[in-house]
């Protein structure tokens, strides 16, 4: 069963503690979102972990690359 703020209550500003953490537990909205926060940032860190691991070895690639193409085509 989910606690509802009730707005004929006397005590409007400070709720018990008990109550007011009963609630925050009972409260199911934004679960979804909280949820695919964390696999975007799970996803973001996997990209840039991925990119710093492969950065040097993909940059001496296209560098290598880049030498036999002027090499194959006569360049200097």
């Amino acid at each position: 069963m989910r606690a509802t703020c009730r707005t004929d209550s006397p005590v409007r500003t400070r709720w018990p503690t008990r109550f007011r953490c009963r609630f925050l537990l009972d409260d199911r909205r934004g679960t979804a979102a909280v949820e695919y926060g964390l696999i975007a940032a799970l996803v973001a860190i996997t990209v840039l972990i991925g990119v710093f691991a492969l950065g040097g070895s993909v940059n001496d690639l296209w560098a290598a690359i880049g030498e036999n193409m002027l090499a194959a085509f006569g360049g200097a």
